[in-house]
């Protein structure tokens, strides 16, 4: 661009970008046919469904300065297997990347304030995803269906993780729940088969009802259930929530907690 400054005011003069609409640092719509597109500097906020089923998009780059991405604003582009977000991103509303089949990969900025309901629903493609500190809260169905999910790491600073946030994510073997965490809400990792070792912090004062509950139907009329081992401190609320569903559970001294 020829050393040129292309900010909100240049991008109608620029071919690359007659297929977005954008008024007032908001970008409103987009009518490109697909592929790689990089979103222009300038932008502040995605308006809600501004990319919603734009099946031929594969990766889309969001510039520094955007503050937050609308309610689902990329729902269900299909092929979408990459987005870049940027550091200052602090919204991600809600059903943003809902059924994103293809989407293999998401970075969550270190300073994401909000991650809304049903965020990430049906990303099955997603292997991987760290939670930065500054969350203190994943929504409802934030990551329900990604059955894909391999890798889960949170950090310190999460608080409460809400019903249903994790629900069928098949394939996951093992969670280490942060210290300070105080709240996992009902079927949180409900249906989590393959969950087999859960490490749950002492600071935990609620566990809703089916929070894992990892169940596989097997025919039509049958369910078969495998006992994952809980490890938290001894004299827990985690201890007390294994007794009473029977979960089998292994006391850990809090020095040893891995976060």
């Amino acid at each position: 661009m020829n050393g040129r400054n292309w900010g909100v005011d240049n991008v109608k003069q620029c071919e690359k970008y007659n297929d977005l609409r954008i008024k007032g640092g908001v970008l409103l719509k987009y009518f490109g046919k697909g592929g790689n597109l990089v979103v222009p500097v300038g932008i502040t906020e995605i308006e809600s469904g501004a990319f919603t089923r734009c099946r031929g998009l594969t990766s889309v780059v969001l510039p520094e300065g955007l503050v937050k991405i609308g309610d689902y604003s990329f729902r269900s582009c299909t092929c979408l297997k990459k987005i870049v977000l940027p550091n200052t991103l602090r919204e991600i509303k809600k059903g943003a990347f809902r059924n994103c089949s293809a989407l293999t990969e998401a970075v969550l900025p270190k300073g994401l304030t909000l991650l809304d309901r049903e965020a990430f629903h049906g990303c099955v493609s997603l292997t991987h995803m760290t939670l930065p500190p500054s969350l203190s809260e994943i929504y409802p169905d934030a990551f329900h269906g990604c059955s894909g999910l391999t890798s889960l790491t949170f950090s310190e600073g999460l608080t409460n993780i809400g019903w249903d946030a994790f629900q069928y994510c098949e394939g996951l073997t093992k969670i280490v729940l942060p210290k300070g965490l105080r709240k996992i809400g009902c079927a949180a990792f409900w249906d989590c088969y393959n969950l087999t070792n859960i490490t749950l912090p002492k600071s935990l004062e609620e566990i809703g009802p089916q929070a894992f509950s990892c169940g596989k139907k097997v025919g039509t009329d049958s369910f078969t259930y495998k006992n994952p081992t809980i490890h938290a401190p001894a004299g827990s609320y985690a201890e007390y929530y294994a007794t009473l569903y029977r979960f089998s559970f292994q006391a850990m001294v809090e020095e040893q907690y891995p976060l």
